[in-house]
C-alpha cells in the first residue's frame, strides 16, 4: 500500500513539473501580448497626442497589468534619474530587472533597442520605430504559441511519464 501511494506522489509530483512547464508556455504568451498592447497604446498616444515620455509611462504604468505595468511603473519612477543616465540606459535597465525572466533573448533585445529610440526623434520616427518592435513582438507571438502548440503536450507527457518510468524503476 505504501509503495503504491508513494509510486501515486511521484507520478504526481513529475506531472506537476511538466505541466508547470506548460504553464510557462502559456504565460510568455500572455506577457508578449501585453507588449504588444502596450506598444500599439505608445504609438498611438505619441502620434496623436505627441504624450511626453514620462506622461506617457505613467499612464502605461496605471494601465497595464502584470510584469509589463511593473515595467512601465519601474521606468517612471527612474525617470527621476533622467540627468545621470540616458532614457535608453533607464529603459534597458529596467528590462533586465524585470521582464529578463519572462522574455527570451531575441525580445529582450528588441525592446531594449526600442528604448534607445524614444524620445530621441520626432513622434513620426517614434511612432514607426513602436510600430516596427510590435511587428516583431508579433512575430515573437506567433513562434510563441507554436511552441505552445508544439511543446505543450510534450512537456505535459513528459512529465507524467517520467514519473511513471521512475515508480517502475523504483519497484
Amino acid at each position: 500500500m505504501l509503495k503504491m501511494l508513494g509510486g501515486i506522489l511521484v507520478t504526481a509530483g513529475s506531472a506537476a513539473i511538466g505541466f508547470y512547464s506548460v504553464a510557462g508556455l502559456y504565460s510568455h504568451i500572455k506577457i508578449l501580448t501585453r507588449i504588444i498592447s502596450a506598444l500599439r497604446y505608445m504609438k498611438s498616444e505619441i502620434s496623436f497626442t505627441l504624450a511626453p515620455i514620462p506622461d506617457l509611462t505613467q499612464r502605461l504604468a496605471e494601465r497595464e497589468t502584470g510584469a509589463t505595468g511593473v515595467f512601465f511603473g519601474r521606468c517612471n519612477s527612474e525617470l527621476s534619474n533622467l540627468g545621470e543616465k540616458t532614457f535608453g540606459e533607464i529603459w534597458s535597465e529596467c528590462a533586465d530587472a524585470i521582464l529578463k525572466n519572462a522574455l527570451k533573448e531575441d525580445e529582450i533585445q528588441t525592446f531594449k533597442d526600442l528604448g534607445e529610440l524614444l524620445g530621441r526623434y520626432d513622434s513620426q520616427e517614434q511612432a514607426l520605430e513602436i510600430e516596427r518592435a510590435a511587428e516583431r513582438f508579433d512575430f515573437y507571438l506567433q513562434r510563441a504559441e507554436q511552441d505552445k502548440i508544439r511543446l505543450g503536450k510534450l512537456y505535459g507527457a513528459m512529465g507524467v511519464l517520467c514519473g511513471i518510468a521512475v515508480v517502475i524503476i523504483l519497484i
